[in-house]
């Protein structure tokens, strides 16, 4: 896959993430009705789904995405670029953790609801940290040094 191809790719898984990111945020700030069943099922649909684009864009970074660039252009980002990684792999296993507790629709209560939902939220509001994150490193790297030794 080319630059082009890869950076379009990587819009698109974007932009997709950040789409279901809002769905998920809408669907646990709604509590459900009864039955529970149908909204865990939709809430494992939609956690699926970001589960799988999270992990497309991941390696589209990893693999060729930002983080090699920066690695040439600043190679002591390199610590920070493995923390990046880290918390990607992180961020998978938490969400496959959550889906996988959420798959028995039968066996949860209506008072574990809230405990998925604070652990769904918690979730979104480290990957919007994560990318912000990423952007600043970013930015970091490829801005000219704007104001200094004047």
């Amino acid at each position: 896959m080319g630059t082009d191809e890869m950076a379009q790719k990587a819009r698109e898984e974007n932009q997709i993430i950040k789409h279901l990111l809002e769905e998920l945020l809408d669907q646990i700030q709604t509590r459900p009705p009864a039955p529970v069943s149908d909204w865990l099922q939709g809430l494992e649909a939609k956690a699926e789904a970001l589960c799988a684009h999270l992990q497309a864009y991941f390696q589209i970074e990893e693999e060729g995405g930002f983080m090699q660039p920066v690695l040439e252009k600043n190679p002591a980002s390199a610590k920070t670029i493995e923390i990046l990684k880290e918390e990607h792999a992180r961020f998978i296993a938490e969400l496959k953790a959550l889906i996988h507790s959420i798959q028995d629709t039968q066996r949860i209560q209506r008072t574990e609801i809230d405990t998925v939902c604070a652990s769904f939220k918690q979730l979104i509001a480290s990957l919007r940290q994560h990318e912000q994150n990423e952007n600043a490193l970013l930015q970091a790297v490829f801005s000219d040094d704007i104001g200094t030794n004047d």
